[in-house]
């Protein structure tokens, strides 16, 4: 077999095997149909799990009676090449492959948001992840400077970016950050102005809203670590009952914050499960009479919808094991800044849903006493 140089992903690379007989004489046969050997080849990672299988682009027999193999290979990475005949390893099969990640393709890099939302509190540090990646999805290392765009929907404006920041928090992954010094609703696009490309799943949807306090002439916001909360559906439950508990949001001179329903969010999810739980979310309604006064007040400062300081979030579970409950005001996580953690323990045996798994051959004989 042919010795592989280091190589850049998408790079072509051929591997070259000296065909043999039974008895270890080289066999040349320019002729020979290689169909039915099934040569084959596949990269492993070095802990055995499978990175890629490389496209073979060509077989045939060269100038010195070799075998050659033309390939493909997309992943990047310090990887071992088998090659095969049939089910059959080759001697000196496997072989050290490093294949480094090829140029930056901004339109294949891969943003996402750091907190799973997109909606904001004002004056709030927006922070998005972004993978910078080749064409074949590896990750490049280094910061590479992007560009933001930011436009607001309604008014089709562009808003400038303040105090735009680049930090590379993983090789080949950097944060992407600035400050939203409006509200509204906005349209991002994150892209390389200079050859005019961004990244194929911009622009991104977002919200930032202002929270209002009960002092309206100034604009307050939520203070997660401040605010409240509690109830029973935060406790181990059994699986079926209906769960309930309370937010109450304050600023942090504890002044409830008044904000719409909307940016409340509540994630229950069972730990290491794709099971997700869709809450209820309610405003708490204090007192009808000084609500009324509040939604005057709240129209006078030019906002349209209701805005509540307390709600109550309604769930129920299902499936039994662990969940973690994140609670989200826009961005900030509440409850001290971390997930509730409980336990929904399986309910009471239901015959009919009872199986048996398997029937055992034989009953065992019961002695008398």
């Amino acid at each position: 077999m042919g010795v592989l140089n280091e190589l850049e992903a998408g790079s072509k690379a051929a591997v070259s095997i000296i065909p043999r007989d039974a008895f270890g004489n080289n066999v040349i046969s320019a002729t020979e149909e290689l169909r039915p050997h099934n040569l084959t080849l596949s990269a492993l990672y070095v802990n055995g799990s499978l990175a890629c299988v490389p496209n073979i682009s060509h077989i045939g027999w060269n100038e010195f009676g070799h075998i050659n193999i033309e390939f493909i290979a997309a992943k990047a990475g310090d990887l071992l090449l088998h090659v095969k005949g049939g089910n059959q390893s080759l001697s000196g099969s496997p072989l050290p492959l490093k294949l480094n990640p090829g140029p930056l393709d901004v339109s294949n890099c891969l943003a996402k948001w750091k907190f799973e939302t997109n909606i904001w509190q004002i004056f709030s540090k927006m922070e998005i992840l972004i993978h910078q990646q080749d064409q074949y999805g590896n990750l490049v290392y280094g910061l590479y400077e992007f560009d933001a765009d930011n436009i607001e929907k309604e008014t089709h404006l562009s808003i400038p970016v303040a105090d735009l920041q680049l930090e590379e928090v993983l090789p080949g992954i950097q944060l992407f950050s600035f400050s939203q010094l409006e509200s509204g609703n906005f349209l991002l696009t994150i892209s390389d102005a200079k050859h005019k490309r961004s990244i194929d799943t911009m622009p991104f949807p977002y919200t930032v809203f202002i929270v209002a306090n009960l002092c309206f002439n100034s604009i307050g916001y939520c203070d997660g670590s401040a605010s409240i909360v509690n109830g029973s559906g935060l406790n181990d439950s059994v699986v079926g009952e209906i769960a309930q508990f309370s937010l109450y949001l304050v600023d942090a001179f504890q002044y409830p914050s008044f904000i719409e329903i909307e940016s409340i969010q509540v994630k229950i999810v069972m730990e290491n499960d794709s099971v997700h739980v869709q809450p209820s979310i309610h405003p708490i309604i204090i007192d009808s009479n000084f609500l009324l006064f509040l939604f005057s007040l709240i129209q006078s400062a030019g906002h349209s919808k209701v805005l509540a300081s307390a709600f109550n979030v309604i769930y129920k579970a299902e499936k039994s094991g662990i969940y973690e409950i994140y609670v989200f005001c826009g961005n900030t996580l509440l409850g001290d800044s971390h997930s509730f953690r409980k336990e929904v323990r399986a309910g009471e045996v239901d015959v009919s849903l009872s199986k048996v798994v398997k029937s055992a051959p034989k009953i065992p004989k019961l002695e008398s006493k």
